[in-house]
């Protein structure tokens, strides 16, 4: 929550923590006490700072969180307490699938790619009849044998497969079809359980991230760059991958500054990961990400990160933050002058 808390209903309702009403935190003041802090986001609470800084800026900056309060934007304490809350679906149609490296040149990649970033661009918009479908795909190292893409279609008045349908035709236009599809309907609290979030690590004993927002899809020439880095034979590298997750709808309805979330303009939200199981590996698979990541992104300067995916390389607040970062050191002087809670990532006091 503190990070913002996507998911994948998020294009649906936004982030959970567009949804956060109030937030209890245990703070140390100046001196080094502590005590306990209810902020709500209310315009005459005095605390709303702190209830602020917390959708989407927190992460363990400000203080111990030890209770959340949830109340979607529009809903007062006298709305009836099943309509506090978006209604989940009660179903969800979840699908795995594998586009193959074998036979996958750098031309059907780059189609391949390029399609998924323009279904993406096309279906951004809140409000768009697309926006019950979130997926993640995983472009692997040819070494792994086959890109992975997973999700789920929340659709709650039918259409699910249909819309499913137009999105895996999209993707594979003028390429080939995924060499495997699997598509399960499932009760909704059940595929939530069951997770389709971000894979962490694939089971390996080391995984490191790095992250990325795009407002549009990547350019020919990044997809040059990411095909060179995933089929590279002068590494060892075999758990590296790039996952594209689609992103927008009701995330970029707020302003950047109704919360701490600054990021309110993406299509398309990257994750490089690497991951490796001994520790004399671990050079290798951190040049390759640290490479990876610099050429894709040499030419846009960007300033966009997830501050839940702890990325230090390099590390800066302001990546996480944008325009919000300087009203959340602001946040922490108020609450956290001695910087007791912080992290590489964390806003230092103003």
């Amino acid at each position: 929550v503190a990070g913002g808390g996507y998911g994948p209903l998020c294009r649906l309702f936004g982030l959970v923590s567009d949804h956060l009403y109030a937030v209890e935190v245990v703070v140390a003041d100046r001196r080094g006490q502590v005590r306990g802090v209810v902020a709500t986001r209310e315009e005459d609470d005095p605390n709303r700072d702190l209830w602020w800084a917390h959708t989407g800026g927190g992460c363990g900056a400000f203080g111990v969180v030890t209770r959340f309060w949830f109340r979607s934007p529009g809903a007062t304490r006298d709305t009836e307490p099943d309509r506090m809350l978006p209604a989940p679906p009660a179903t969800a149609l979840t699908f795995t699938g594998e586009w193959s490296w074998e036979g996958m040149d750098h031309e059907r990649f780059a189609r391949m790619v390029r399609n998924h970033g323009r279904w993406a661009e096309r279906h951004a918009g809140a409000g768009d009849k697309a926006a019950a479908l979130y997926a993640e795909f995983a472009l692997t190292r040819r070494a792994a044998g086959a890109h992975r893409l997973r999700g789920q279609v929340a659709a709650e008045h039918g259409g699910d497969r249909r819309l499913l349908h137009e999105f895996i035709g999209a993707i594979s236009a003028g390429t080939s079809r995924p060499a495997t599809l699997t598509v399960r309907r499932l009760p909704w609290l059940t595929a939530a359980l069951h997770g389709s979030g971000e894979p962490a690590g694939d089971g390996h004993g080391h995984t490191t991230t790095e992250s990325a927002f795009l407002r549009r899809r990547f350019t020919d020439r990044q997809i040059g760059v990411l095909h060179r880095h995933l089929t590279r034979t002068d590494t060892g590298v075999v758990a590296g991958r790039v996952a594209v997750n689609t992103y927008g709808g009701a995330v970029n309805t707020p302003s950047p500054g109704d919360t701490a979330t600054a990021h309110r303009d993406s299509v398309l939200n990257v994750s490089h990961l690497a991951s490796w199981e001994k520790p004399e590996q671990a050079p290798e698979y951190l040049s390759w990400i640290r490479e990876c990541h610099r050429d894709l992104f040499a030419r846009t300067g960007g300033d966009s990160a997830l501050v839940p995916c702890p990325d230090t390389d390099p590390a800066g607040p302001d990546l996480c933050f944008r325009q919000n970062a300087a009203r959340l050191r602001r946040v922490k002087a108020r609450w956290d002058p001695r910087d007791v809670f912080r992290h590489a990532l964390s806003p230092a006091p103003e």
